[in-house]
């Protein structure tokens, strides 16, 4: 699971602004960070380096609480840390095949408790041109259709998921997904859904351990 170096800096500063995010917003979280051991090392540093120090002068409470820790993981092998409120991916299940998003999505499941949440956050596929489709009892709820007569996903305005699927396939042979794609694959790891948030470009699929 090494990644290229440029693909690893990548992952690290984009862990970094979304910890920085959550700290500006709700100081008294305390974040866990997962990543394969030799990211884990060049997270530590970038921490230390750049967020850390920014932090240090904007929220010195967060750090004097020790608001964040990383932790070594490999997602395919080995469930993450156990018992946490929140277990955020961003940008992971869109990199693999249906089975193997199954596999971490099921370690996923071993780690949570009944009243954990499980966020996928990834572009979510829209149906382009069938305004009934887009009416699911996963989507409707929570998301906003474009007025008529523009396409229930604003057409052209809604094209960078779907340039993405095509990278996605040519580059790993997997894909981005639909909410009902991604509730297919979460029903297989005995996890349910529980909402769908639309933020634009990118939305998050939210799970919950099964009931019942």
């Amino acid at each position: 699971m090494d990644m290229h170096d440029g693909h690893r800096s990548a992952l690290t500063l984009r862990i970094m602004t979304t910890v920085e995010d959550i700290q500006k917003r709700k100081a008294n979280i305390r974040a866990l960070v997962s990543l394969i051991s030799s990211a884990t090392e060049e997270a530590l540093g970038a921490w230390e380096r750049d967020m850390g120090r920014h932090i240090r002068q904007k929220y010195p409470e967060a750090l004097q609480r020790n608001c964040i820790n990383f932790v070594p993981l490999n997602f395919l092998k080995e469930p993450p840390v156990p018992d946490q409120d929140i277990y955020y991916m961003r940008y992971v299940i869109h990199d693999w095949s249906d089975n193997v998003s199954t596999v971490i999505l099921k370690n996923v499941r071993k780690a949570m408790n009944p009243s954990s949440r499980l966020l996928i956050h990834d572009f979510v596929l829209t149906i382009p041109d069938d305004r009934s489709a887009s009416r699911s009892e996963h989507v409707n709820a929570h998301a906003q259709d474009a007025p008529h007569p523009l396409l229930p996903n604003y057409g052209a305005g809604g094209i960078l998921p779907f340039l993405a699927d095509i990278k996605a396939m040519v580059a790993t042979n997997a894909k981005e997904r639909s909410v009902e794609d991604h509730v297919d694959i979460a029903s297989q790891a005995d996890l349910e859904f529980v909402r769908f948030w639309d933020c634009v470009e990118t939305s998050m699929v939210e799970f919950r351990i099964a009931q019942g």
